[in-house]
Parts: structure tokens; sequence; C-alpha cells
């Protein structure tokens, strides 16, 4: 009987953290999408994220982070890194953002740098 007790106990504390780790990918992914909607809102307020846009981002960062930890976990290299997040950001430049917040955030991303 105790063994099933601690064999319950011991599944349950592995799912809590898994979520936990879930739950900090998730808000690394919001706090990335804010910063460049801040980003890009810091040049033309007209040109801020819709809800869509926004909902997509979330979605592309947290695949590209869950990614980047998965292939961290196996070791690989710097340049492993580069190519996940130059795929996942082709993704958001290519298929989310418009041309008009592509620039806007390319200049506060030169306004900031000065």
């Amino acid at each position: 009987m105790k063994n099933v007790f601690f064999t319950c106990v011991f599944f349950l504390g592995l799912s809590i953290s898994g979520f936990a780790q879930n739950d900090q990918i998730v808000e690394k992914a919001n706090t990335i999408v804010k910063e460049m909607n801040d980003e890009i809102m810091s040049v033309d307020k007209s040109l801020a994220l819709s809800k869509d846009q926004e909902a997509q981002l979330k979605t592309i960062h947290v695949n590209r982070l869950k990614e980047l930890r998965k292939v961290k976990k196996e070791g690989a290299d710097k340049s492993g890194n580069k190519e996940i997040n130059k795929k996942y950001y082709q993704k958001i430049f290519k298929e989310v953002l418009t041309k008009d917040q592509i620039k806007a955030r390319k200049t506060a991303k030169e306004n900031s740098k000065e």
C-alpha cells in the first residue's frame, strides 16, 4: 500500500514539474511578444499588433523555445540554435508581421542602439 502511495506521489510530482516548465515557456513567449509590440508602437501606435497576430506570435515563440530547450538537452552547439531562431523568425517576418510593422520594429531597434 505504501508503494502505491509513493508511486502516485512521485508521478504527481513529475506532472506538476512538467506543467511548471511549460508555464515558464508561455510566460517567456508572452514577454517576447509584448516587447515586440512595444518596439513597433514606439514608432507608430497605429501599427500595434492585432489580437490574431499576438496569438500567432505566442504560438511561434512557444514552439521556438520548446525546440531550443530540446536541442539544448541534446547538447547541440550554438549554430543549431541559430538555425532554429532563423527558421522561426523568418516565419514571423514573412507570415505574421506586415511590412510597415517590420519597418517600425527595425526603426525602433536602430533608435535604441543610438
